[in-house]
């Protein structure tokens, strides 16, 4: 009988909680998770693929000289030669046992993060390196 006195007790606050919550998550709706802000739909959904392509080595010359106009294109590139240049730097690293092979395993993983993100249509800023593309003027 103790258990049936505590349930009751205890769903007024869960749904307090839930409702507490669903106030909370329909504020966050508002902007989809996946949306970026500043970035129209329009320009993600033609420009996605294009984009994908700053991640990807010397294919960055591609998005650098189709699609400036596209501000959805314009980040990712800044991002990806920010990218580009860390993997230059790290070449001289990776060579060093253990500690260059992980820091070459982490910027591949984040690199491929990235990719994917950009695939999806969303803007995945990359630890350490995505902070330095705001340097880069295009």
């Amino acid at each position: 009988m103790d258990q049936m006195n505590e349930n009751p007790q205890s769903q007024p606050n869960s749904s307090s909680q839930s409702s507490g919550s669903t106030m909370h998550t329909s504020t966050q709706q508002t902007v989809p998770p996946h949306a970026v802000p500043g970035f129209e739909q329009k320009d993600i959904q033609e420009n996605k693929y294009l984009a994908a392509m700053s991640y990807l080595g010397f294919l960055l010359f591609v998005p650098l000289i189709a699609k400036r106009d596209s501000k959805f294109v314009t980040e990712h590139l800044k991002q990806g030669i920010a990218m580009w240049v860390t993997f230059m730097i790290a070449f001289l690293v990776i060579w060093i046992p253990l500690i260059g092979w992980l820091i070459g395993l982490i910027l591949a993983v984040f690199n491929i993060i990235a990719f994917v993100k950009c695939l999806m249509g969303e803007f995945w800023e990359i630890p350490f390196v995505g902070e330095h593309r705001k340097k880069i003027n295009l």
